[in-house]
């Protein structure tokens, strides 16, 4: 089974999606950069769940320090996404560490 195809059950299975760095270069892989992009962006507005995907701060030192980017559904708010996190900050912390802050990127 493709990667496409397992975050695509995961997400529409009603779990949290967070995409690890690894996992995420193996989307890229398959999709191409856009495709991959789209498909999560696709998938968040379809369930209405925003997708983590976690990134290391420094690329040669991926079991470092990292951050974690949610994708969220289109037309929602900052606002919203950030009472999302608030209400998920657990499950995020437990896979990805602790949640230092929420800032928004450009």
């Amino acid at each position: 089974m493709k990667s496409a195809d397992l975050i695509r059950a995961a997400a529409q299975s009603g779990a949290m999606v967070m995409l690890t760095h690894r996992a995420m270069a193996m989307l890229v892989d398959e999709l191409g950069e856009r495709r991959a992009g789209r498909l999560l962006l696709e998938l968040a507005t379809e369930t209405q769940r925003p997708i983590a995907v976690n990134v290391p701060d420094d690329p040669s030192d991926p079991d470092g320090e990292s951050t974690t980017l949610m994708i969220p559904p289109i037309g929602w708010s900052e606002e919203r996404v950030r009472g999302w996190i608030g209400g998920q900050h657990e499950e995020i912390e437990a896979a990805f560490g602790q949640v230092a802050g929420v800032r928004r990127l450009a």
